[in-house]
């Protein structure tokens, strides 16, 4: 007798956890007018990436994770941008990078600004 089960995705079974995560994560973010941030800015910010980080017992629980590098590898050099990219795509956000020149008190720096949009 062949069963007609199938296993159900985590994302599918527990699809109201995983909106919330995903609304965490984009407050989080603090977004711009242009749904978008900015790496340099966010690489100076240890609240943002704590807030990230702790999330990841329950992303580990309510999402498919085993093959994302910031939630199970410790030699990623920015777990916190990682996890954040593969949680977005995986929720059906595009992730577009562009490198920028970005003023700061310190002067002009090469970086990185994402835009996170919604398919």
């Amino acid at each position: 007798m062949i069963s007609n089960k199938t296993r159900v995705k985590k994302e599918e079974k527990y699809k109201n956890e995983c909106e919330e995560i995903t609304q965490q994560i984009i407050n989080i973010l603090q977004l711009d007018k242009d749904n978008s941030f900015i790496l340099y800015d966010f690489d100076r910010d240890p609240v943002k990436q704590e807030k990230i980080l702790a999330l990841s017992s329950n992303i580990k629980k309510y999402f498919a994770s085993s093959y994302w590098n910031g939630i199970n590898e410790k030699t990623t050099i920015r777990p916190y941008l990682t996890i954040v990219r593969n949680l977005l795509k995986n929720q059906g956000y595009l992730f577009i990078n562009k490198s920028i020149i970005y003023n700061t008190s310190a002067g002009k720096v090469k970086t990185t600004r994402y835009y996170i949009i919604k398919t």
